[in-house]
């Protein structure tokens, strides 16, 4: 406020203020190593706060003009000046019940994860794996029923057989089946190979989720009384406080212990493998064989679906602005005595708000459960290697009686 005499008096001046500084902080942990703990799809959130305080506009001109008789009759005329006239006494609280908005974003978070749980099911790679395994298995089905078909053909063709040709039989039948299962081990080999080239592809699968919530309140607050000297000030002010709950995360579904295949054994040629009478079959090398084809199937049929990380953050901001303000007279003529007149022009400011803002960031434990499911149709009981060693005993005892 600024008291200004007649021409030639002295000047004296009063400007309404009430400013608080501005202060801002923030907190965080490092996070050694977080590019690559990115790449590898794991957790690379840290807890961090942020605080802020800000202060917009409050400038402007309050003023009121009056006479008041004074010594020999002279006049004296007193007004406001320009300034700001405004500052934040106080800053807006931020709000504390946050919870509706908490349970917004977890809902919408279990939902999208659920939902990416199930189409992971049904994705085009997985249906590519499922095609991959198939011509895995179905080859090796076919050779493996041949092992069934070549003991009986050894059976038969060794009933009317003298005991000097039973190597040569046995050798020979053999022969004539590895080379027709020559193309079977092929189509195994080959399956492998395209196994191992998508091993990356193939072992997991990983989609970012998010949800997300948000409350808002608001409330006039009592009407505040802004007093220097002369002048006194009505303000009429709107607080207005908001939350946003944000979960986010990534959901995966991965192989548990995904292998490669072996191709030495997938690359071998049974041609030139020559059994005995006695021995049949080498038994302990389709051991290894039919081993690795069902280790293949199991560890590629099954996969773990769950939460791989998920985070949380908090934002809050409170906004304080001035809806109204106006002088008030009554004050200014109690406080004046012996005045002859007055005018009252009012108050001109520019918008003023005082903001207050936190952010808070933490990481969340998933609470959404795991679940663990096999590819239909991949189940490795045709293996059956028990059922081969008993087929082969009776034929050995068949032959040697």
């Amino acid at each position: 406020m600024v008291k200004t005499n007649m021409p030639g008096q002295p000047t004296d001046y009063y400007v309404l203020t009430a400013n608080l500084s501005t202060t801002n902080s923030k907190t965080s942990v490092a996070m050694p190593g977080w590019r690559e703990k990115i790449r590898r799809h794991m957790s690379a959130t840290t807890a961090r706060d942020i605080s802020s305080h800000s202060v917009f506009g409050g400038y402007g001109v309050a003023e009121v003009v009056f006479l008041r008789n004074e010594v020999q009759g002279l006049m004296e005329r007193y007004s406001s000046e320009h300034g700001y006239l405004f500052g934040a006494s106080e800053w807006p609280d931020l709000i504390v019940n946050y919870a509706a908005a908490d349970n917004q974003a977890r809902m919408k978070f279990y939902k999208r994860a659920k939902s990416a749980m199930t189409a992971f099911r049904g994705l085009t790679s997985l249906g590519e794996l499922r095609e991959t395994l198939r011509m895995l298995k179905r080859p090796a089905q076919g050779l493996r029923r041949g092992l069934d078909d070549y003991l009986k053909s050894v059976s038969k063709r060794t009933r009317r057989a003298n005991r000097n040709s039973l190597n040569r039989i046995v050798s020979e039948t053999w022969l004539e089946s590895a080379f027709g299962w020559g193309p079977l081990i092929s189509d195994v080999k080959d399956a492998g190979s395209a196994l191992n080239r998508r091993l990356n592809r193939f072992a997991s699968s990983y989609t970012r989720i998010s949800g997300q919530g948000e409350v808002q309140e608001a409330e006039f607050l009592p009407l505040q009384t802004r007093t220097d000297y002369l002048i006194r000030l009505l303000v009429r002010r709107l607080e207005v406080r908001n939350a946003g709950v944000r979960y986010y995360g990534e959901v995966r579904s991965v192989c548990e212990n995904p292998i490669q295949a072996d191709m030495n054994l997938f690359g071998a040629s049974w041609t030139d493998i020559i059994p005995t009478a006695y021995e049949l079959i080498p038994y302990s090398f389709l051991l290894d064989y039919f081993t690795n084809v069902g280790d293949l199937l199991d560890a590629w049929s099954f996969r773990l679906v769950d939460i791989a990380w998920s985070a949380k953050s908090l934002k809050r901001w409170s906004k304080r602005t001035l809806v109204d303000v106006r002088l008030d007279k009554a004050y200014t003529q109690s406080v004046v005595s012996a005045f002859a007149g007055w005018i009252a022009s009012g108050v001109y400011t520019s918008k003023f708000q005082s903001v207050t803002r936190a952010i808070n960031r933490s990481a969340q434990t998933p609470a959404l459960p795991s679940f663990r499911w096999e590819m239909p149709g991949m189940g490795t009981k045709w293996i059956n290697m028990t059922a081969l060693v008993g087929a082969r005993n009776r034929t050995r005892r068949q032959l040697f009686q």
